[in-house]
């Protein structure tokens, strides 16, 4: 998914992964130094500063002393490609990287400056912020549609119109005319159109379409009962691999914390004797009650996850959100030591980030993290496609 980005009268906002950049719109007569493009802060000697670029301005350096405020990138910083897409890099704009992913609350006092200096309308911010909450609910909504949620959706769907064909098939045939074994395996969940006293019933596809039924009914218990652990864990993985804004992978992590979620963390079977595997699980938060991460409270901490003993397939769905986030940074910018242990270091504040998932682990921080933060991308890249290959993802 692309950066968020809206264009307004009087400048244009862009957000992904805790940096926003704001483009002035201007002239050849209005001109004032960008941050991206020579690293200043002045008027530029023999041009005239015009109202907007005065307000513009006095936005900035008010934004600039906001407390959760972490840099402007500059031209000279080795991941400024990761916050250019289209844009041209020699327009008037300012990159300015937050100390973690915005919340809803941190974008409007942002916004709400940017207001008071004329340069947006209420109703500017009120659909900053719609597309802004959007940008997470969409992803949120995708996961749902192919995962257990949703899977028990097209389930519950196809017994319901299948259960529509069966009443308009049933004018001829009724119970009492099948023969007694059928009935005795069709009680029994078996598929009877195969038996010979089936193939020389008139009212076959009766008997197809009560197999079908049984079938779908079946699914249907074991999805809402258990989950289908195995076949989500291929889905989630390979929709991870399509995602390159890794603010987007944190909210999907937590949102994949809470209570509809839990079947992948929850042991069945052989797991409840193993115990090889470790991840972030909730401590103290209501089932449905997960508030993701960018509507909480700025003061809110990321303390709600706790290490603790889980199943393989969390795990592996961990494993997969660390890999993507660092292959993100490391695909998009001029990949160094220094870029890894900057991100390394501002990502460790989500907990599963840096955390071994093998239960003997004798290490504090995974592999994973260790080669993000030194740098390696040949240990990144070998770690990638193992991960995303099996799965058919991207890369």
């Amino acid at each position: 998914m692309p950066a968020l980005t809206v264009e307004f009268k009087n400048i244009t906002l862009s957000y992904t992964s805790g940096v926003m950049t704001i483009f002035r719109h201007t002239g050849p007569e209005q001109s004032i130094e960008d941050e991206c493009a020579i690293g200043g802060f002045a008027i530029v000697d023999g041009y005239v500063l015009m109202d907007d670029a005065l307000r513009y301005s006095h936005s900035i350096a008010e934004i600039r002393a906001m407390k959760f405020v972490n840099e402007f990138i500059t031209a000279s910083h080795d991941d400024v490609n990761l916050y250019h897409e289209k844009e041209s890099a020699t327009s008037h704009h300012h990159h300015i990287r937050f100390n973690s992913m915005l919340t809803e609350e941190q974008v409007h006092r942002v916004l709400s400056i940017l207001h008071q200096q004329e340069l947006l309308s209420e109703e500017d911010i009120d659909d900053f912020l719609r597309k802004f909450r959007d940008r997470y609910t969409s992803s949120r909504a995708e996961l749902d549609k192919n995962t257990r949620e949703g899977r028990i959706k097209e389930c519950q769907d196809n017994i319901t119109a299948l259960k529509l064909q069966l009443a308009q098939e049933m004018g001829q045939l009724q119970d009492k005319e099948l023969p007694e074994k059928l009935n005795i395996l069709l009680m029994l969940n078996r598929d009877v159109t195969q038996e010979p006293e089936a193939q020389q019933l008139q009212g076959l596809q009766v008997l197809r379409y009560r197999a079908r039924l049984s079938a779908l009914q079946t699914e249907l218990d074991t999805l809402q009962r258990l989950g289908d652990k195995a076949t989500d864990e291929q889905v989630i993985t390979r929709y991870i691999s399509t995602i390159t804004d890794n603010d987007i992978l944190f909210d999907l992590h937590a949102y994949l914390q809470g209570g509809k979620f839990d079947y992948l963390r929850t042991k069945i079977g052989c797991e409840i004797v193993v115990n090889m595997y470790q991840g972030t699980h909730r401590d103290g938060f209501d089932n449905e009650a997960m508030m993701p991460f960018w509507v909480r409270k700025e003061s809110a901490t990321f303390r709600d996850v706790l290490t603790a003993d889980t199943t393989r397939c969390w795990a592996n769905i961990e494993k997969a959100l660390t890999l993507q986030i660092a292959h993100n940074v490391q695909t998009q910018s001029k990949f160094t030591p220094v870029i890894g242990e900057m991100y390394a270091q501002q990502y460790t504040q989500y907990r599963f980030f840096d955390k071994p998932h093998g239960k003997k682990a004798e290490k504090r921080t995974s592999k994973t993290y260790d080669a993000f933060a030194r740098g390696d991308s040949a240990t990144l890249d070998r770690k990638y496609k193992k991960m995303f290959s099996r799965v058919g993802g991207s890369d």
